[in-house]
């Protein structure tokens, strides 16, 4: 099923929810709809990075694991770099120790990488925060606009009908792109950390 809560209001969405889970075979989902998968879903599929990742569980289990491998992979990547530059400071350096001791000037500018890492991964953040905070009211807006269109009085105006589905046209296209750009943040955020 390829984003099949795009234009199912919340009742509808329900029912159809309910309906997969009391179906006893396999199905495949893609959505950005985040609580219906948490809801329904017992295994995510993730590819990223030309790999495909198995995770069982729901989504918010799935979200979990996901930071936690990405944690691991950063921090094993800090580890190789720390491994290469003292490597290569104990090669460039006699037998003495120095490698250990650290120039002011060294110290001042590491400080200075380091908060400069720390500014960009606040900004992307907050322009993440930002996006999340938009997708969120549209997600909102769009379930108004679904219910409004099961309404019996709004049925019975063609017109009123009408102005709805246009505005649910908008609305569902802000969203798709709310959600591309959500991607792009959250990959720039990834690469910042594991920079």
């Amino acid at each position: 099923l390829d984003e099949p809560t795009n234009h199912l209001d919340q009742r509808t969405k329900e029912v159809f929810q309910k309906a997969l889970l009391e179906y006893h075979g396999t199905v495949l989902i893609v959505s950005h709809d985040r609580f219906f998968l948490d809801n329904l879903v017992d295994k995510i599929f993730e590819i990223s990075d030309g790999k495909l990742n198995e995770y069982s569980g729901n989504y918010s289990y799935f979200i979990y694991k996901r930071d936690e491998r990405r944690s691991l992979a950063s921090q094993e990547k800090v580890k190789e770099v720390q491994n290469r530059i003292s490597t290569s400071a104990t090669d460039v350096l006699s037998d003495v120790d120095a490698a250990v001791y650290k120039s002011k000037e060294q110290k001042r500018q590491e400080a200075e990488d380091r908060n400069k890492l720390s500014k960009v991964k606040k900004k992307i953040q907050k322009e993440l925060d930002a996006v999340e905070l938009v997708i969120s009211d549209c997600e909102d807006r769009k379930g108004e606009l679904e219910s409004a269109l099961c309404d019996p009085v709004v049925l019975s105006n063609s017109a009123k009908i009408i102005e709805l589905n246009k505005d649910l046209s908008q609305i569902s296209s802000k969203l798709e792109k709310f959600y591309e750009q959500w991607e792009e943040i959250t990959e720039e955020l990834e690469n910042a950390i594991i920079l």
